[in-house]
């Protein structure tokens, strides 16, 4: 097994916002597995505090990942996939994650500086549980699935005030 106290190849980490303490991400490159702690409790309302692990989208493009639980007993800990604008704290951004209370949530700040707001939610998918954010053109969707196979589109945006380059 090798553990590395770093993102995946190819991958950067940084600790967006204030928040009280850092984060730190672990990589396992014979499983493939990426385990991030982060200190935010804060991917809403005007600015950010969290752990991002992210790296270049350019035009269209994908992103995969899989919740498997999330370990940290805060009123709102949540984990998943976002494309912001920068690494600013207030970026525009999408995102679509898992929690335990809720389930899958998509929501987005539609402009730096703005409040994030959810758009719609799935209370039936907790972690274990697979997601995707897909840009094609200007329509950013987000899917969940159980299996990784077959995916149910949960909503989408058609008018990101995104950049070409994330």
């Amino acid at each position: 097994m090798l553990l590395q106290a770093a993102p995946p190849p190819g991958w950067s980490s940084q600790t967006i916002g204030s928040p009280p303490v850092v984060g730190s991400v672990t990589y396992d490159a014979g499983t493939g597995r990426c385990a991030i702690s982060g200190p935010g409790h804060v991917i809403d309302t005007t600015s950010d505090k969290f752990q991002f692990v992210y790296q270049t989208l350019t035009g269209d493009g994908e992103i995969v990942a899989r919740v498997v639980s999330e370990t940290v007993p805060t009123s709102y800990p949540h984990a998943g996939l976002m494309l912001r604008s920068s690494l600013a704290a207030n970026s525009a951004n999408i995102e679509v994650f898992a929690t335990r209370h809720l389930g899958v949530v998509f929501q987005r700040r539609a402009t730096n500086g703005a409040s994030t707001s959810p758009s719609s939610t799935n209370g039936s998918r907790t972690p274990p549980v697979w997601l995707k954010l897909a840009r094609v053109g200007q329509r950013v969707t987000a899917y969940t699935s159980l299996d990784g196979v077959v995916w149910s589109a949960i909503d989408y945006v058609s008018d990101p005030a995104l950049p070409a380059t994330l």
